[in-house]
């Protein structure tokens, strides 16, 4: 009877490419998933545009002039590491979120950076820094108030030391209130 001494030197080879082949499909979900989430952050950022917009105009002025006006708050929360967008009343300096409107964004957006545009500087812009950004629209014709610019999507662990390293780019015309994503 022969006796079985281990794996051949073929056998461990095809073992090793398997658990390769295996890797690089895994490496590959990952990233998938991973632009799934960034994709995701980009577009739920642009439906709370549209969603702040819409409900803008929808308000009669006896609502806007009672709880103050609609705007979308963009703030960075400490405690959850991410950001999170809700439409808030705005009175003078005080914004009081409205129940039910707040979104995560997914972790893998690491910065937002805003950046004003020169139509924008009509009025005084609230948008404080990158961690508290305000998007406000006026109700007659749709322009934008407040935080009408071009918004950078970073990555986690990305610093944002140049537009060309963003993962996306949101553009919100200060005249018309139209958003374009790039």
């Amino acid at each position: 009877m022969k006796k079985n001494k281990g794996y051949t030197l073929v056998e461990m080879i095809i073992v090793i490419g398997i658990m390769a082949v295996l890797s690089a499909v895994t490496f590959v979900t990952l990233y998938i998933i991973k632009l799934g989430k960034r994709n995701a952050a980009v577009h739920t950022f642009e439906n709370q545009i549209s969603n702040c917009l819409v409900k803008t105009k929808a308000l009669s002025d006896m609502e806007s002039t009672s709880k103050g006006a609609l705007c979308m708050l963009v703030q960075f929360d400490t405690a959850k590491n991410r950001y999170v967008i809700s439409l808030a009343n705005h009175s003078g300096l005080t914004y009081t979120s409205i129940a039910g409107t707040e979104t995560e964004l997914p972790e893998e957006v690491g910065t937002i950076v805003y950046v004003e545009s020169p139509a924008n500087q009509k009025a005084t812009d609230t948008t404080v820094d990158n961690t508290n950004m305000v998007i406000q629209f006026v109700k007659s014709d749709g322009s934008v108030k407040y935080g009408g610019g071009t918004y950078y999507f970073y990555s986690r662990g990305i610093e944002p030391n140049d537009t060309s390293s963003s993962f996306a780019t949101i553009t919100l015309d200060a005249m018309t209130g139209n958003h374009l994503s790039q």
